[in-house]
């Protein structure tokens, strides 16, 4: 049975893997055969931060490619109209990469559920194969433009409902999923008069680093309580700051889960990963302040050596992170991704 199962992983590994392929030309537009496959489209460079969208504009640089999938009812529609047209969810990886075979996965339950699919490779076009051990490699607004760029693609597709298209994400992959709700990010990629905005914003164990005015579209975050990566407890404090500014944020914490509960079938400490603390500053993209993590003093006032004792320090977890399958948590988070989509992208 164990090696039955290993096959299994590695076969599903292997198919995403080499879906991974060359695309052709980056694409603009889609068409009505673009049902199964990858797919190229252009993006920005692993660097990019706001303030470089603000100076030089959208500078499409890198070439990067997602994989498409359409539910199987869909298959047999030869013409577009209001009624055939499905919701859409873009899949955004974590630091391991796109190929790990939980993506194909929550791929294959979207496309139960009716929702069409495009799993978005960050890395490859990049030169990046993991950042687990190294963040620098690849900073936070690449990611959500990514995935504001994907969402622009979709749009075109005639079987894809442009209003109906949301961003989820994984760890990484979820603070992209995040960050693509930030206004002023929509504002720097879309432009301010785009009628385009994602439908909804999941991210599965992302984190609560970074803070701003949103579009409005609904922000679920799914977390552990034992991650060592996000801290629930801070997050929920920098979400709540967040509502204040009319975010419509929920944050849903599962006992006894660790970071990735979706994921592998028993705990393991990954010791070379580095998470980020629990007293790390939380940035502001609308002012461009970094606070200490009660939201409440700029990190400029606050001593240097009186950091360490900000809210949130002392429940710091241990070096490195802890991962590993939570079946009751993975099923409770099928049922919230399920009334998430029934509710906002029906």
């Amino acid at each position: 049975m164990k090696r039955f199962i290993k096959s299994a992983v590695l076969a599903a590994s292997i198919a995403l893997a080499s879906s991974f392929a060359y695309a052709g030309e980056p694409r603009t537009s889609l068409n009505a055969d673009d049902t199964r496959g990858e797919i190229s489209f252009k993006s920005v460079h692993a660097h990019t931060l706001v303030r470089d969208l603000q100076k030089n504009g959208l500078v499409l640089d890198t070439t990067l490619s997602g994989v498409i999938s359409f539910p199987s009812t869909f298959f047999g529609r030869v013409t577009a109209t209001a009624e055939s047209k499905v919701p859409a969810m873009i899949l955004m990886h974590g630091s391991d990469g796109p190929h790990n075979p939980a993506f194909k996965q929550w791929s294959d339950y979207l496309n139960g559920l009716g929702v069409a699919t495009f799993i978005v490779d960050a890395f490859s076009g990049r030169g990046i194969r993991s950042t687990a051990e190294d963040q620098s490699q690849m900073d936070r607004e690449p990611g959500a433009v990514d995935a504001l760029l994907a969402m622009k693609l979709l749009a075109t597709h005639p079987f894809i409902d442009a209003k109906r298209i949301g961003a989820m994400g994984f760890s990484k992959g979820g603070v992209s999923a995040q960050m693509a709700s930030f206004q002023i990010l929509n504002d720097l990629v879309l432009g301010k008069n785009s009628d385009l905005k994602l439908a909804g914003h999941i991210g599965f164990y992302g984190g609560c680093t970074a803070m701003g005015k949103t579009t409005g579209a609904p922000v679920l975050i799914l977390a552990g309580e034992l991650d060592d990566g996000l801290q629930p407890a801070k997050c929920q404090y920098v979400y709540e700051l967040m509502k204040q500014s009319g975010a419509n944020v929920r944050l849903i914490v599962y006992p006894n889960a660790f970071h990735a509960f979706d994921q592998g079938n028993k705990q393991v400490l990954h010791a070379k990963v580095k998470t980020t603390p629990a007293c790390s500053p939380v940035v502001d993209y609308d002012t461009g302040g970094l606070y200490i993590p009660n939201g409440s003093q700029p990190m400029k006032s606050v001593p240097r050596s009186e950091r360490k004792n900000a809210p949130f320090c002392p429940t710091h977890g241990p070096m490195g992170l802890r991962t590993g399958a939570n079946p009751d948590a993975l099923a409770a988070s099928k049922k919230e991704l399920a009334s998430f989509i029934d509710t906002y992208m029906r």
